[in-house]
C-alpha cells in the first residue's frame, strides 16, 4: 500500500525539475508565461508596510506639586481683666479736707447724756454702734478720739453716776499766786477786751514794767451744758501761756464747748473771767482779773 505513493511523489519531484530546466533556470521571466510583452503599468511595486516598532510610552511621573501651608489663624487673645485687689483698712483713701471738718465738727459739738438723734452720727464717726445712746461707753471712745486729734472735750457731758443729780458744778479756785522772788516788786497790767466775733475773744492789755518771761492767761467760761430743764450750767477753763514780748491773746468758743458759737448762759449772756498774770523765773504774780458776758450775736 505504500509503494505506489512513494512513486507518485518520485514522479512529481521529476515533473518540477524538467520545468525548472525548460525556463534556462532562473532566466525564465513572465513574458514566457504570459501571451503578451508585460509594460509598466503591470509591474506594481508593494512596499512592505514597515513594522512598526512600539515605543514605549513613558508615563511621566505626577510632578508633585508643592502644597502651600495653610497659614494657621491665632485666636484672637481676649484680654483678661486683671481683677483689682480689695482694699483693706489701710489702702483706704484719706478723707478729704470737706470730709474731714465735718467729722471734726460732729467730734467736738456738744452732746447730752442720754438718748438723742445727733448721738448716731457721733457713734458712725467713732466706729461703734450707733444706737444712739450717749453713755460711759460713748463718752470713753469719745474723750479718747478727741484727746488723740487734740480737740477740745468741752462738749462731752459729765457722767451723771459721777456726781449727784442736779449738782452744779462750780469752777476749782486758782492756787494762790506764788510769792515773786523777794526784792521784785510788780504792777498788775491793765486788761482791755476786743471782740473780733461771736464764735472768738480777744484780750489786749498793757503792761506798766518790764516784760516778763512769759505771761500766763486763764479764761473761764460759763454756758449751759448737760441736760436737765433749764440745762445744767458749767465752768470751763483753759490757760495759754505765751511769750513775755506780747500783749494780747485769742481764746475760741470751740476751746469751751465744741461749736462755733458762744453758748450763752439761758439767753442771758456767758458768764467769764480773765486772769492775767505774770511768769518770771517760774514764779507767777500780780495777778490782774476782769469779768464780763459772751454773746452768741452771730
Amino acid at each position: 500500500m505504500s509503494f505506489p505513493r512513494k512513486k507518485a511523489l518520485t514522479g512529481l519531484l521529476a515533473l518540477l525539475l524538467l520545468a525548472s530546466y525548460a525556463c534556462g533556470g532562473d532566466s525564465c521571466d513572465d513574458e514566457a508565461l504570459t501571451d503578451r510583452p508585460l509594460g509598466a503599468d503591470d509591474v506594481v511595486l508593494i512596499e512592505d508596510e514597515p513594522t512598526e516598532t512600539p515605543i514605549a510610552t513613558q508615563v511621566p511621573e505626577d510632578t508633585p506639586v508643592p502644597v502651600e501651608p495653610t497659614p494657621t489663624t491665632r485666636p484672637t487673645e481676649e484680654p483678661v481683666a486683671t481683677p483689682e485687689p480689695e482694699s483693706t483698712p489701710d489702702d483706704e483713701p484719706a478723707p478729704t479736707p470737706e470730709a474731714e471738718n465735718e467729722i471734726v465738727t460732729i467730734l467736738i459739738d456738744t452732746y447730752t447724756w442720754g438718748q438723742s438723734q445727733k448721738t448716731i452720727a457721733l457713734q458712725e464717726v467713732l466706729g461703734i454702734t450707733a444706737d444712739g445712746f450717749y453713755g460711759s461707753g460713748t463718752r470713753a471712745v469719745h474723750l479718747e478720739e478727741l484727746e488723740s486729734r487734740g480737740l477740745s472735750t468741752a462738749g462731752v457731758p459729765d457722767d451723771p453716776s459721777s456726781s449727784p443729780p442736779g449738782s452744779n458744778p462750780t469752777p476749782t479756785p486758782s492756787a494762790p499766786a506764788p510769792t515773786p522772788t523777794p526784792g521784785s516788786s510788780y504792777t498788775p497790767v491793765t486788761i482791755t477786751q476786743t471782740t473780733l466775733s461771736c464764735s472768738d475773744v480777744e484780750f489786749d492789755w498793757s503792761n506798766p514794767d518790764s516784760a516778763p518771761d512769759s505771761w500766763q492767761v486763764k479764761l473761764d467760761v460759763r454756758a449751759n451744758v448737760g441736760s436737765g430743764n433749764p440745762p445744767s450750767s458749767l465752768w470751763v477753763s483753759k490757760t495759754h501761756t505765751i511769750s513775755g514780748s506780747s500783749t494780747e491773746e485769742t481764746f475760741t468758743s470751740q476751746e469751751f464747748h465744741g461749736q462755733n458759737v458762744w453758748v450763752t448762759l439761758w439767753g442771758n449772756g456767758a458768764p467769764y473771767t480773765l486772769t492775767i498774770s505774770r511768769v518770771d523765773n517760774g514764779v507767777v504774780s500780780t495777778p490782774r482779773t476782769a469779768s464780763g458776758l459772751m454773746w452768741d450775736d452771730c
